[in-house]
């Protein structure tokens, strides 16, 4: 986590780190630990929470109008479903609930969206940051 110029924490995740997301209902973030199959939960400088959900996670994105994290996995060409069964009054997963599925008529069309758009963004992002010379 950087504060202005200043690293205030190092975070251990899994591997691979990539897309991360925010949940401003409960200010989470979620990272898709790409080779470990799982996505972490980080509130503040903390990693409260490392969710197993399918092969190859890649991006992940949050939906304002469930509450609903959603985690693309290359890997086995599924999407996992978070539902965190969070209260806005707690600070704490009170329970997880973790479904993935492979039917894309399952999927609302606007999440598919959603997630490409931010797999585009991080990818260009990251392409931005390499060919950036020193």
């Amino acid at each position: 986590m950087i504060n202005g110029t200043t690293v205030i924490a190092t975070l251990p995740v899994g591997q691979h780190p990539g897309d991360i997301a925010y949940d401003p209902s409960n200010g989470y973030i979620y990272v898709a630990n790409h080779f470990s199959d799982t996505v972490s939960v980080i509130d503040g400088t903390t990693v409260i929470a490392n969710i197993t959900v399918g092969s190859e996670p890649l991006g992940v994105a949050y939906d304002p109008s469930n509450g609903y994290i959603y985690v693309t996995n290359s890997g086995s060409g599924t999407v996992s479903i978070i539902s965190t069964g969070v209260s806005t009054s707690s600070t704490s997963i009170s329970s997880v609930t973790t479904s993935t599925t492979s039917t894309p008529s399952a999927v609302p069309t606007l999440v598919v969206v959603v997630v490409v758009v931010v797999v585009a963004v991080s990818i260009a992002v990251l392409l931005m940051i390499k060919l950036r010379k020193p």
